[in-house]
This record gives structure tokens, C-alpha cells and sequence, in this order.
């Protein structure tokens, strides 16, 4: 009904505000699907199927010249629905591509400072970066976005943010001065715009759901997306909090000096021992315990207590099979940060160095196949269909699990560089602590050899002590505690005092492991250690699966599962 004087002040008003256009974009979008909702039922039902046919395959037509301008977001699927795998989306494993660097980075950060104040800068920077990655798998499990202009531009203004946050990635020193750095306050602010960017996202449903009446928006998507904005709106409050007083540390008190004096004046008190300002990463640890806080409470307390709420009426169904391939490309990209961890480093002669290498790259791998054998292959079988609480205790599990990866990757850098360091040991003598800072060498030379060996040995226990309990924990939170009860019935007493043995064995090596450290600190003979106890656990599961039968078809088809996880990426371009 748009007159063309109509249409030329609508483009007038474009050239003058882009944002009018978005807006003219939602509408003409929202009109052309109102007058295709006048169809028949049947024809709905064909339009869904060649939807969702596109769905699987949108990435494949990235070549195509004529790109719409905006497309409203829609639902994947609604409950009762047949959930299909989605194809490869290029633009996730692009977006992982961040996250490399970031691990990196969080590996040196914890190399330069192994103590309890460099965990705890490693912790306030990757739960935060990784809440980003988490919140985006989650809406992507649930809401498909159409390859148009507008969610381009968004994907590249939510990439700005994350990568100048791993880029602020530094050593505590600095990250623990905001008033003379500006990291802190980078990387705070980053991560809080990352935040608001998500947040717009679950408006923009909320906005196509209720105003636009989007097809293929329903109610659920509307209650769904108002929970999120309230669940990643909290920590966002803490990220704002973190970013505007190291804003204020950094530039209010700081007014009129120029960057030159402020970095002089840093360096000056790195010499003299300078005051430390942890609060803005114990704000951004606290958005992360917030979060956790409050879906804790969401699902026990307000679904739990009451029964008359229908949760199909509230919330999206997830993608089941979309999360299962995300989390096992996420440990895919944390286990390679082990991986870089142990190439890129400094060589030094010796067998004990090579020994070191060796052990740490066959742990490595050995780790990638008990991470697969611990994980159901089938939507069914996950933890995030079975039940709320195993839902819950999934997430919280992969948190602990993910940080562990990335300290346990980086103690083995840290055991290569102590080979180095001895060989370096002679010119080091020569030197002042002040002189080794200024001819660019590790601040972890501040500790004494043997106090540091000691420090890194702790750090490698604990993780590792935390990686095999993270993924024992997480079978139990896939089959639950009745379901693996139940392999014991129909077995022989002796089966079953087999298997009790074989449980407490794997029990008392995650113990063994958790305080290894109290009497090895080598390096060689930890990292040879490691590597024995990983095929230990590997030894101990084929056991009990061959003592228990009703498990073995899962162990079996292991090798399938790491073959489909690693290839999944490549089998919808053949």
C-alpha cells in the first residue's frame, strides 16, 4: 500500500539514519510473513521442511549475490519436534579460532606467575571469555539465524569485542595495575560488550516474537529469551562494575599525565613492589559465580517447587546434537592449546627434556581418547536431555573441566622451560633480579628453582586430579547413578566384586594423582608419571566394561566416536 512519494522518503530517511533502515527491514520482513501465514496447513508444513532443509545447509550458499537484508531469527525446533544435526557453520569454527589465541595467552599468563594470585588472574580472565563462547552455543542450540546483511554485521561487531579482550590477556603485573595499564580495564570492558551484544540478541527475539509476530517464533521463544535477558544481564552488571572503576583507576587519577609517565611510573614500582588492585577480577570471577547462582535457583527452586509450571511453556527446546558437536570441538580446541603448549617452547638438550616432550604429547592424545569415552554418542544418552539436575551438573562439570585443561597444558610448558632454564642458569647468575626483568626474562625467575618446580607440580596435580574426577562425574551425569547401579544386576558375585575393585582403583588414582605433587617434582618424572596414569584410566574402563557387559557396546564404538567428532566439521562439504 506504500505510495512512491512513500518510498523515497523512506529512502531519504535510510541515507540519513541506518537505523530506520533496520527497522523498515524488520517490518517488510514481518508483513511478508503475516501474508504467507494465510496458507494452508499443508503448505506450512512443506515451508517448514524446505526451511529447515535450508536450515542444514545455509552455509553452503555463502556465494550467492542476491543477500536479503535482515531475516528475523526463528526456532530450530519446538518440543515433540524431530531434532536433526545441524550441517558445519563455518562461522563457529572461525569464532573458535579466538579462543586459540586466548588459551595461549592464559597459558603464558599462568607460565610467568605460578602462584595462587596467577591462578587466580587465569580464572578472572577465561571464565569470563568463556561465558561469551558458552551463552552464544546455547542460543545458537536453540534460534537459527539466516545468513543476511544485518546478522553479518552483528557477527563481526560481537567478534570486535572478544578479540580485543584476548588481547589484554597480560601478565598478572599488569592485569593487578590498572591505574598504570589500561589491560584491565580493555579487557573488562570487552568482555561487558560482548555481554550487552548478547543481551541485544534475545531482544531482537523477543522484539520479532511479540511485536512482528515472526513465524516460527512462538511463545516459548518470547519467556525463553526475557529468562536470558535477566540471566546474562546480572553478570553483565558485574562487567560494567569491573570495567568502570579500573576506568577510574586508569584515567580519573591518572588525568593530565601522559602515557610515557604512566608507564615509567609502572616500571618504577614493579622495581619497588608496587600496590596490588585484584577487585576488578574478583568482579568479573563474581559475574561468573552470579550466573551459575541463579540457574542454580532457576531450575531447583522456581521449576522445581513448582509443578504446575509446564517448562515446555517456557523455555526452547535445545538442540541436543548442535551442543554435543559444540562441547566436543570446545575440548577439541583446549586440548590443542596443550598441544601448542608443548611445541612452541624453547629446546634444550638432554633425555630428560625429550622425555618430558614425548610424555606430554602421548598424554596429550591419550586424553583426547578418554575425553570420547566418557561422552554418549547418542542425543538420548547426554546428560542435557536426561534430566534437570544432570543438565545442571553437566554444565557446572565442563567449567572445572575446561580451566583444568588449560592449567594442565600449560604445566607442561612450564616443565620444558625448566630444562632451559638450566641451561640458561650460568648467565642468569651474572644478573640482578632488576636486570633480568630488563633483559626480557620470565618474571617466574623470582622464585627459586625448587620453590617454583614445586609450585608447577602442584598446578599439574591438582588439574589433572580434576580432569579424570570431571570426566568420572560426568558419566554418572549422562547414565545417573541408577542406570549404572543397574549394570550390577544379572552379572556373578565375582563380577560384582570385580567391578567394586575396579571402581575403588580408579577412585584411589584420582587420589594417588591429586597429591603426587607432595613427592615428585621433577619434571621428567611427573610428565612419565602422568602419562602412566592416563593409561592406567584407559586400562581400568576397558576392565569394568569387559567385567559388566551391559557397558561394552558404548566403549566399543570409542573409535567411532573420535573419528565422527574430528571429521564432522568436513562431512557436509563432501
Amino acid at each position: 500500500r506504500t505510495s512512491t512519494t512513500t518510498a523515497s522518503a523512506i529512502k531519504r530517511s535510510f541515507l540519513c539514519n541506518p537505523l530506520f533502515f533496520i527497522f523498515w527491514s524488520i517490518m517488510t520482513a514481518t508483513t511478508a510473513q503475516e501474508s504467507s501465514a494465510s496458507s494452508s496447513a499443508s503448505a506450512k508444513k512443506e515451508a517448514s521442511a524446505k526451511h529447515s532443509a535450508h536450515e542444514g545447509n545455509h552455509h553452503h550458499h555463502g556465494g550467492e549475490k542476491n543477500m536479503p537484508s535482515y531475516v528475523p531469527p526463528r526456532q530450530r525446533q519446538r518440543w515433540g519436534d524431530d531434532q536433526h544435526s545441524p550441517h558445519t557453520d563455518w562461522g563457529d569454527i572461525f569464532f573458535d579460532l579466538f579462543y586459540v589465541a586466548a588459551a595461549y595467552n592464559l597459558g603464558n599468563l599462568l607460565r610467568e606467575d605460578p602462584s595462587t594470585r596467577g591462578l587466580l588472574y587465569l580464572a578472572g580472565c577465561f571464565f569470563p571469555i568463556m561465558s561469551v563462547w558458552v551463552n552464544k552455543m546455547y542460543y545458537a542450540s536453540r534460534f537459527y539465524v539466516a545468513d543476511d546483511v544485518f546478522h553479518r554485521l552483528f557477527e563481526v561487531a560481537s567478534l570486535v569485542p572478544l578479540a580485543t579482550a584476548v588481547l589484554h590477556i597480560r601478565t598478572v603485573p599488569i592485569l593487578s595495575d590498572p591505574k598504570n595499564h589500561v589491560d584491565m580495564f580493555a579487557f573488562s570492558l570487552s568482555i561487558a560488550i560482548a555481554h550487552v551484544l548478547m543481551l541485544l540478541r534475545s531482544l531482537e527475539v523477543m522484539i520479532c516474537q511479540r511485536w512482528f509476530k515472526t513465524q516460527g517464533l512462538y511463545l516459548e521463544a518470547y519467556r525463553n529469551s526475557r529468562r536470558d535477558i535477566i540471566w546474562i544481564g546480572i553478570p553483565t552488571l558485574f562487567f560494567i562494575a569491573a570495567s568502570v572503576y579500573a576506568g577510574i583507576q586508569h584515567y580519573g587519577e591518572n588525568e593530565g599525565s601522559s602515557s610515557y609517565n604512566r608507564k615509567l611510573a609502572a616500571s618504577e614500582k614493579t622495581s619497588a613492589g608496587s600496590a596490588e588492585d585484584d577487585l576488578p577480577v574478583y568482579l568479573n570471577l563474581g559475574a561468573i559465580v552470579a550466573t551459575q547462582l541463579l540457574l542454580a535457583v532457576l531450575v531447583f527452586l522456581v521449576f522445581g517447587n513448582f509443578r504446575k509450571i509446564d517448562h515446555k511453556e517456557w523455555f526452547v527446546p535445545m538442540n541436543i546434537d548442535y551442543a554435543i558437536h559444540r562441547w566436543g570441538e570446545w575440548t577439541m580446541l583446549l586440548l590443542g592449546e596443550s598441544v601448542l603448549s608443548l611445541l612452541i617452547v624453547d629446546l634444550s638438550e638432554g633425555v630428560e627434556y625429550y622425555a618430558t616432550f614425548f610424555s606430554g604429547v602421548v598424554t596429550v592424545i591419550l586424553l583426547e581418547f578418554l575425553h570420547f569415552r566418557s561422552q554418549p554418542y547418542d542425543a538420548d544418552h547426554h546428560a542435557l536431555r536426561r534430566s534437570r539436575s544432570s543438565g545442571l551438573m553437566f554444565s557446572l562439570l565442563m567449567w572445572f573441566y575446561s580451566v583444568s585443561l588449560i592449567i594442565l597444558g600449560t604445566t607442561y610448558k612450564m616443565f620444558l622451560f625448566e630444562f632451559v632454564y638450566e641451561d640458561e642458569e650460568g648467565e642468569r647468575r651474572n644478573l640482578s633480579a632488576l636486570g633480568r626483568l630488563l633483559a626480557g626474562k620470565t618474571t617466574a625467575l623470582r622464585f627459586s628453582s625448587e620453590d617454583r618446580q614445586q609450585r608447577i607440580a602442584n598446578f599439574f596435580s591438582g588439574s589433572f586430579a580434576i580432569v579424570f574426577l570431571s570426566l568420572d562425574l560426568s558419566i554418572l551425569a549422562h547414565g545417573g547413578f541408577g542406570s549404572n547401579l543397574n549394570r550390577l544386576r544379572g552379572v556373578s558375585g565375582t563380577a560384582k566384586l570385580a567391578a567394586v575393585m575396579l571402581v575403588a582403583v580408579r577412585i584411589g588414582l584420582i587420589g594417588f594423582v591429586a597429591s603426587l605433587s607432595q613427592y615428585v617434582t621433577e619434571p621428567s618424572h611427573l610428565a612419565i608419571t602422568g602419562v602412566s596414569c592416563v593409561f592406567c584410566q584407559l586400562v581400568l574402563r576397558s576392565l569394568l566394561n569387559y567385567v559388566l557387559p551391559d557397558g561394552k557396546e558404548q566403549e566399543d564404538n570409542a573409535l567411532e566416536r573420535v573419528a565422527a567428532q574430528l571429521n564432522a566439521r568436513f562431512s557436509s562439504s563432501l
